[in-house]
Protein backbone atom coordinates (compact mmCIF):
# COMPACT_ATOMS: atom_id res chain seq x y z
CA UNK A 1 0.00 0.00 0.00
CA UNK A 2 1.01 3.64 -0.27
CA UNK A 3 0.74 6.61 2.06
CA UNK A 4 1.04 10.19 0.86
CA UNK A 5 -0.66 13.55 0.64
CA UNK A 6 -3.00 15.21 -1.82
CA UNK A 7 -1.83 17.93 -4.19
CA UNK A 8 -2.54 21.27 -2.53
CA UNK A 9 -2.08 25.02 -3.02
CA UNK A 10 -1.40 27.60 -1.66
CA UNK A 11 -2.44 28.97 -5.07
CA UNK A 12 -4.03 27.03 -7.87
CA UNK A 13 -6.38 28.19 -10.58
CA UNK A 14 -6.53 30.69 -13.34
CA UNK A 15 -7.94 34.03 -14.39
CA UNK A 16 -9.59 34.29 -17.79
CA UNK A 17 -10.15 37.63 -19.49
CA UNK A 18 -12.58 37.21 -22.36
CA UNK A 19 -14.08 39.35 -25.10
CA UNK A 20 -16.76 37.77 -27.29
CA UNK A 21 -19.19 39.26 -29.78
CA UNK A 22 -21.51 38.11 -32.53
CA UNK A 23 -23.57 39.78 -35.24
CA UNK A 24 -26.40 38.22 -37.21
CA UNK A 25 -28.57 39.45 -40.02
CA UNK A 26 -31.31 37.99 -42.18
CA UNK A 27 -31.51 38.47 -45.95
CA UNK A 28 -34.31 36.56 -47.66
CA UNK A 29 -33.84 32.84 -47.02
CA UNK A 30 -30.41 33.33 -45.37
CA UNK A 31 -29.63 34.11 -41.75
CA UNK A 32 -25.95 35.02 -41.61
CA UNK A 33 -23.97 35.07 -38.38
CA UNK A 34 -20.41 36.27 -37.81
CA UNK A 35 -18.50 36.42 -34.58
CA UNK A 36 -15.35 35.95 -32.68
CA UNK A 37 -13.69 35.81 -29.33
CA UNK A 38 -10.34 36.48 -27.78
CA UNK A 39 -9.29 35.49 -24.32
CA UNK A 40 -6.18 35.67 -22.21
CA UNK A 41 -5.75 32.92 -19.65
CA UNK A 42 -3.38 33.45 -16.76
CA UNK A 43 -2.73 30.08 -15.20
CA UNK A 44 -1.23 30.17 -11.70
CA UNK A 45 -0.06 26.95 -10.07
CA UNK A 46 1.91 27.31 -6.88
CA UNK A 47 1.59 23.80 -5.56
CA UNK A 48 3.18 21.35 -3.21
CA UNK A 49 3.10 18.08 -5.08
CA UNK A 50 4.53 15.23 -3.08
CA UNK A 51 6.62 17.43 -0.82
CA UNK A 52 5.52 15.45 2.25
CA UNK A 53 6.64 12.29 0.50
CA UNK A 54 4.94 9.21 -0.89
CA UNK A 55 5.83 6.03 0.93
CA UNK A 56 5.27 2.53 -0.40
CA UNK A 57 5.18 -0.51 1.82
CA UNK A 58 5.41 -4.00 0.37
CA UNK A 59 6.55 -7.43 1.30
CA UNK A 60 10.31 -7.51 1.22
CA UNK A 61 13.10 -9.80 2.25
CA UNK A 62 14.35 -9.54 5.82
CA UNK A 63 17.93 -8.77 4.75
CA UNK A 64 16.94 -5.20 3.83
CA UNK A 65 16.01 -4.53 7.47
CA UNK A 66 12.31 -4.95 6.84
CA UNK A 67 9.81 -7.58 7.92
CA UNK A 68 7.90 -9.88 5.59
CA UNK A 69 4.59 -7.99 6.06
CA UNK A 70 3.86 -4.57 4.57
CA UNK A 71 1.66 -3.48 7.49
CA UNK A 72 4.41 -4.36 9.99
CA UNK A 73 6.94 -2.32 7.99
CA UNK A 74 4.45 0.57 8.09
CA UNK A 75 4.21 0.40 11.89
CA UNK A 76 8.01 0.27 12.21
CA UNK A 77 8.48 3.11 9.69
CA UNK A 78 10.46 1.05 7.18
CA UNK A 79 9.13 1.85 3.67
CA UNK A 80 10.15 -0.18 0.63
CA UNK A 81 10.31 3.02 -1.45
CA UNK A 82 9.90 6.74 -0.86
CA UNK A 83 9.83 9.70 -3.22
CA UNK A 84 9.49 13.40 -2.65
CA UNK A 85 9.10 16.47 -4.86
CA UNK A 86 9.99 20.08 -4.37
CA UNK A 87 7.24 22.72 -4.53
CA UNK A 88 6.24 23.73 -8.05
CA UNK A 89 5.66 27.28 -9.20
CA UNK A 90 4.14 27.72 -12.62
CA UNK A 91 2.75 30.96 -13.94
CA UNK A 92 1.89 30.69 -17.61
CA UNK A 93 -0.14 32.93 -19.88
CA UNK A 94 -1.71 32.05 -23.19
CA UNK A 95 -4.13 33.47 -25.71
CA UNK A 96 -7.07 31.85 -27.48
CA UNK A 97 -8.71 33.33 -30.56
CA UNK A 98 -11.72 32.09 -32.48
CA UNK A 99 -13.68 33.45 -35.44
CA UNK A 100 -16.68 32.01 -37.24
CA UNK A 101 -19.15 32.58 -40.04
CA UNK A 102 -22.31 30.59 -40.64
CA UNK A 103 -25.42 30.61 -42.76
CA UNK A 104 -28.81 29.18 -41.87
CA UNK A 105 -30.28 28.77 -45.35
CA UNK A 106 -34.01 28.05 -45.37
CA UNK A 107 -34.29 26.05 -48.57
CA UNK A 108 -38.03 25.43 -48.11
CA UNK A 109 -40.47 25.59 -45.14
CA UNK A 110 -39.51 22.19 -43.68
CA UNK A 111 -35.80 22.21 -44.59
CA UNK A 112 -33.04 24.51 -43.33
CA UNK A 113 -29.38 23.97 -44.13
CA UNK A 114 -26.88 25.17 -41.53
CA UNK A 115 -23.35 25.65 -42.89
CA UNK A 116 -20.36 27.46 -41.50
CA UNK A 117 -16.67 27.55 -40.68
CA UNK A 118 -14.69 28.28 -37.54
CA UNK A 119 -11.06 29.31 -37.25
CA UNK A 120 -9.28 28.83 -33.90
CA UNK A 121 -5.82 29.67 -32.61
CA UNK A 122 -4.44 28.71 -29.21
CA UNK A 123 -0.98 29.95 -28.40
CA UNK A 124 1.42 27.85 -26.37
CA UNK A 125 1.54 28.71 -22.65
CA UNK A 126 4.38 31.13 -21.94
CA UNK A 127 6.04 30.98 -18.55
CA UNK A 128 6.50 34.53 -17.27
CA UNK A 129 9.93 33.55 -15.94
CA UNK A 130 10.94 31.97 -19.27
CA UNK A 131 11.53 28.52 -17.77
CA UNK A 132 10.28 26.54 -20.76
CA UNK A 133 12.82 24.21 -22.32
CA UNK A 134 12.98 21.69 -25.12
CA UNK A 135 15.09 18.65 -25.85
CA UNK A 136 16.76 18.17 -29.22
CA UNK A 137 19.36 15.36 -29.29
CA UNK A 138 22.85 16.46 -30.27
CA UNK A 139 22.18 20.23 -30.27
CA UNK A 140 24.06 22.54 -27.91
CA UNK A 141 22.28 25.53 -26.37
CA UNK A 142 23.65 28.95 -27.25
CA UNK A 143 21.55 30.65 -24.54
CA UNK A 144 23.03 28.43 -21.78
CA UNK A 145 26.25 27.00 -23.27
CA UNK A 146 26.97 24.97 -20.12
CA UNK A 147 23.66 23.08 -20.37
CA UNK A 148 23.78 19.38 -21.18
CA UNK A 149 23.82 18.54 -24.87
CA UNK A 150 20.26 18.53 -26.23
CA UNK A 151 18.68 20.78 -23.60
CA UNK A 152 17.50 23.97 -25.31
CA UNK A 153 15.99 27.10 -23.82
CA UNK A 154 13.74 29.93 -24.98
CA UNK A 155 15.93 32.04 -27.26
CA UNK A 156 17.81 29.10 -28.80
CA UNK A 157 17.25 28.60 -32.51
CA UNK A 158 13.97 26.77 -33.11
CA UNK A 159 12.65 27.16 -29.54
CA UNK A 160 9.63 29.46 -29.49
CA UNK A 161 8.75 31.47 -26.39
CA UNK A 162 6.07 28.98 -25.35
CA UNK A 163 8.23 25.93 -26.07
CA UNK A 164 5.95 24.85 -28.93
CA UNK A 165 5.03 26.52 -32.20
CA UNK A 166 1.57 28.04 -32.52
CA UNK A 167 -0.47 26.50 -35.33
CA UNK A 168 -2.57 28.80 -37.46
CA UNK A 169 -4.33 26.22 -39.61
CA UNK A 170 -7.14 24.96 -37.38
CA UNK A 171 -10.29 25.36 -39.44
CA UNK A 172 -13.33 23.29 -38.62
CA UNK A 173 -17.02 23.08 -39.52
CA UNK A 174 -19.40 25.22 -37.53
Amino acid sequence: FQAGNAITGPVTGNNVYLFRDMVSTTHGAHTLAFGGEANLEKDAQQVFLNNYGVFSFSQANKTAGRTSAAITDFFFGRPATMNQDVPVYANANYWNFGFFAEDDWRIRPGLTLNIGLRFDVQTAPVDVQRRNLNFSPGVQSTVVPTAPLGVLFVGDKGVPEGGAATKYDHISPR
